[in-house]
Protein backbone atom coordinates (compact mmCIF):
# COMPACT_ATOMS: atom_id res chain seq x y z
CA UNK A 1 0.00 0.00 0.00
CA UNK A 2 2.79 2.56 0.82
CA UNK A 3 4.09 1.78 -2.99
CA UNK A 4 0.86 2.72 -4.20
CA UNK A 5 0.72 5.80 -2.08
CA UNK A 6 4.41 7.31 -3.07
CA UNK A 7 3.35 6.49 -6.51
CA UNK A 8 0.10 8.43 -6.28
CA UNK A 9 2.14 10.86 -4.58
CA UNK A 10 4.92 11.07 -6.82
CA UNK A 11 2.49 11.62 -9.81
CA UNK A 12 0.93 14.77 -8.19
CA UNK A 13 3.62 16.33 -7.61
CA UNK A 14 4.38 16.09 -11.32
CA UNK A 15 1.08 17.43 -12.03
CA UNK A 16 1.58 20.49 -9.38
CA UNK A 17 5.07 20.92 -10.97
CA UNK A 18 3.77 20.83 -14.70
CA UNK A 19 4.34 24.72 -15.39
CA UNK A 20 7.42 24.31 -13.37
CA UNK A 21 9.85 24.57 -16.48
CA UNK A 22 7.37 27.89 -17.59
CA UNK A 23 7.49 29.61 -14.78
CA UNK A 24 11.41 29.16 -14.43
CA UNK A 25 11.49 30.71 -17.42
CA UNK A 26 9.91 34.06 -16.32
CA UNK A 27 11.76 34.05 -12.97
CA UNK A 28 8.66 33.74 -10.94
CA UNK A 29 9.38 30.19 -9.11
CA UNK A 30 9.91 29.77 -6.05
CA UNK A 31 11.88 27.77 -3.86
CA UNK A 32 11.59 26.52 -0.61
CA UNK A 33 13.92 28.60 1.04
CA UNK A 34 11.82 31.73 -0.45
CA UNK A 35 8.62 30.45 1.24
CA UNK A 36 10.39 30.26 4.73
CA UNK A 37 11.17 33.31 3.96
CA UNK A 38 8.18 34.95 3.20
CA UNK A 39 5.84 33.01 5.60
CA UNK A 40 8.53 34.41 8.53
CA UNK A 41 8.93 37.73 7.37
CA UNK A 42 6.30 39.08 10.10
CA UNK A 43 4.89 41.86 7.96
CA UNK A 44 1.25 41.71 6.71
CA UNK A 45 1.84 41.64 2.96
CA UNK A 46 4.40 38.57 3.33
CA UNK A 47 1.95 36.60 6.00
CA UNK A 48 -0.61 37.04 2.82
CA UNK A 49 1.68 35.96 0.01
CA UNK A 50 2.82 32.45 2.28
CA UNK A 51 -1.23 32.00 3.43
CA UNK A 52 -2.00 32.79 -0.65
CA UNK A 53 0.69 30.85 -1.89
CA UNK A 54 -0.29 28.11 0.48
CA UNK A 55 -3.92 27.66 -0.20
CA UNK A 56 -3.11 27.78 -3.88
CA UNK A 57 -1.37 24.34 -3.85
CA UNK A 58 -4.60 23.14 -1.90
CA UNK A 59 -6.41 23.92 -3.90
CA UNK A 60 -4.02 22.56 -6.90
CA UNK A 61 -3.87 19.30 -5.22
CA UNK A 62 -7.27 19.05 -2.92
CA UNK A 63 -8.54 16.22 -4.64
CA UNK A 64 -5.60 13.96 -4.76
CA UNK A 65 -6.03 12.32 -1.88
CA UNK A 66 -2.60 12.54 -0.97
CA UNK A 67 -3.57 14.09 2.42
CA UNK A 68 -6.59 14.55 4.57
CA UNK A 69 -7.14 17.78 6.32
CA UNK A 70 -9.80 17.77 9.42
CA UNK A 71 -10.76 20.54 10.91
CA UNK A 72 -7.63 22.49 10.61
CA UNK A 73 -7.97 26.44 9.20
CA UNK A 74 -5.58 27.91 6.17
CA UNK A 75 -3.43 29.73 8.95
CA UNK A 76 -3.27 26.93 11.01
CA UNK A 77 -2.04 24.47 7.62
CA UNK A 78 0.65 27.18 6.89
CA UNK A 79 1.99 27.12 10.13
CA UNK A 80 2.03 23.56 10.29
CA UNK A 81 4.34 23.88 6.53
CA UNK A 82 5.99 26.13 8.37
CA UNK A 83 7.20 24.08 11.39
CA UNK A 84 7.73 21.15 8.70
CA UNK A 85 10.46 23.53 6.90
CA UNK A 86 12.05 24.31 9.65
CA UNK A 87 12.42 20.48 10.98
CA UNK A 88 14.10 19.88 7.13
CA UNK A 89 16.11 22.61 5.23
CA UNK A 90 17.83 19.72 3.77
CA UNK A 91 14.37 19.92 1.52
CA UNK A 92 13.96 23.60 1.00
CA UNK A 93 16.02 23.83 -2.34
CA UNK A 94 13.50 22.39 -4.12
CA UNK A 95 10.25 24.12 -5.78
CA UNK A 96 8.08 25.69 -2.81
CA UNK A 97 5.17 23.78 -4.67
CA UNK A 98 6.43 20.56 -4.19
CA UNK A 99 7.78 21.48 -0.13
CA UNK A 100 3.99 22.33 0.73
CA UNK A 101 2.37 19.12 -0.82
CA UNK A 102 5.15 16.99 0.84
CA UNK A 103 4.84 18.57 4.28
CA UNK A 104 1.02 17.68 3.65
CA UNK A 105 1.62 14.24 2.93
CA UNK A 106 3.44 13.64 5.51
CA UNK A 107 1.65 15.61 8.34
CA UNK A 108 -1.75 15.02 7.13
CA UNK A 109 -1.78 11.69 6.03
CA UNK A 110 -4.74 9.82 4.62
CA UNK A 111 -6.01 6.85 7.23
CA UNK A 112 -6.35 3.71 5.50
CA UNK A 113 -9.89 2.30 5.83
Amino acid sequence: MKHIIAAIFLAALLFIGSTSAEASKFGVEITGSDLLELCENGDDYSDGLCLGFVIGVLDISFDTRLYCLEKATNKQIAMVIVKWMRANPEELHFPAKWIVAKALFNVFPCREK
